[in-house]
C-alpha cells in the first residue's frame, strides 16, 4: 500500500486529504489548525505534528518509517481512529449521556446497555469470566474495584492491555475499544473484498487502538 492508495481509501470515508508524491495530510477544517503529516525526507518517511497556532509552524517528529507501505498503513490507521472518535464515539456518548460514560457513576450494567445499542454489523467482546474469542476485546478483573481492557489477537492471545484502571474508567475504555474495533472491521472487510487490502496484523490493530 502507498500513500496514494491511502488517500483514496480516506476519501471513500469522506476524509479530505492533500496528497503529493512525497507527502500526505488531512485537510484541516479551519485556517491555522494544527495538522499531522506524513512526509518523505531522504530515504525515510516521517510522521510529524505541525503546530500552526499563532503561525509558529513548529514541527515535532512523532514516528519514523523505513518503507512507504509501513508509513502509509500507520497514517491510515491513526487517521481512521481520530475520525471514528470524532464522528461516532463522542456523538454516541453525548446522545447517551444518561449512561454516565466516562464518570464514576458508569456501571457494568451501563456498559452492557451501551454496547448492545451499537449500530455495527458485529461486535466481539467478553466480560470477566466469559471465555475470550480471537480478534476481540476482553474486560479482565484485577481486583473487586479495578479492571484491565485487553485486545485478544487472532490466536486468542493477549496482544495489548491497559494498566489497572478503576472499574468505571475501564468500562469507558472497553466501550471505546469495542466500538473502534467494530468500525475498523467494517472498513477492513470492505477493502479486503475490493482487493485493496490483504488484512491487518494484530500489531497493526493494536497500533490503531492505542494511537
Amino acid at each position: 500500500m502507498n500513500i496514494k492508495q491511502v488517500a483514496d481509501i480516506l476519501g471513500q470515508e469522506r476524509i479530505q486529504v492533500e496528497v503529493t508524491a512525497d507527502s500526505l495530510h488531512v485537510i484541516p477544517s479551519f485556517q491555522d489548525e494544527n495538522i499531522y503529516k506524513l512526509e518523505k525526507r531522504g530515504n525515510q518517511r516521517i510522521y510529524l505534528f505541525i503546530q500552526y497556532e499563532r503561525g509558529s509552524g513548529k514541527e515535532t517528529i512523532l514516528e519514523t518509517f523505513q518503507s512507504e507501505e509501513e508509513a502509509a498503513i500507520y497514517f491510515l490507521l491513526v487517521t481512521l481512529q481520530s475520525s471514528f472518535y470524532h464522528n461516532y464515539i463522542f456523538p454516541n456518548k453525548e446522545k447517551n449521556a444518561s449512561l454516565n460514560m466516562g464518570n464514576p457513576n458508569f456501571t457494568i450494567a451501563d456498559l452492557q446497555t451501551a454496547l448492545s445499542s451499537l449500530h455495527v454489523g458485529h461486535v466481539n467482546y467478553s466480560i470477566y469470566d466469559e471465555a475470550t474469542v480471537p480478534h476481540s476485546k476482553h474486560l479482565s478483573r484485577v481486583t473487586p474495584s479495578e479492571s484491565k481492557v485487553q485486545f485478544i489477537g487472532k490466536n486468542n492471545q493477549v496482544v495489548i492491555e491497559t494498566m489497572e484502571l478503576e472499574n468505571w474508567d475501564a468500562y469507558s475504555v472497553m466501550f471505546d475499544f469495542v466500538y473502534l474495533l467494530a468500525l475498523l472491521d467494517e472498513i477492513v472487510n470492505r477493502l479486503v473484498q475490493a482487493n485493496q487490502l490483504k488484512g491487518l496484523s494484530d500489531d497493526e490493530i493494536a497500533t490503531f487502538l492505542t494511537a
